[in-house]
């Protein structure tokens, strides 16, 4: 699909179900954008950002140590905090 932006976004679905499980977003081939609700398990997933929060629910609540963006963000920064949170590479 092309978002808004006009960047290509390739998605990646089940073939069995359809649903979408992640994408990798062009210009970043190290990247994916996982579906978390796709997990068995998550339990372990901590957020580091929420993406496009102007169309959140009112009920949506975050951690504080969320960073939050009403839009598409420069990743450049949300990237640098999840790197930091999961001593990443």
């Amino acid at each position: 699909r092309t978002p808004p932006s006009g960047n290509r976004l390739p998605q990646h679905v089940c073939s069995h179900c359809g649903v979408r499980i992640y994408s990798e977003p062009a210009g970043a081939p190290a990247t994916v954008s996982l579906r978390c609700g796709t997990l068995d398990d998550t339990r372990w997933i901590r957020p580091v950002a929420a993406i496009w929060m102007k169309s959140a629910q009112p009920w949506v609540c975050l951690p504080d140590d969320v960073m939050r963006f009403d839009e598409t963000p420069d990743f450049g920064p949300l990237i640098a905090a999840f790197k930091e949170r999961t001593q990443a590479p």
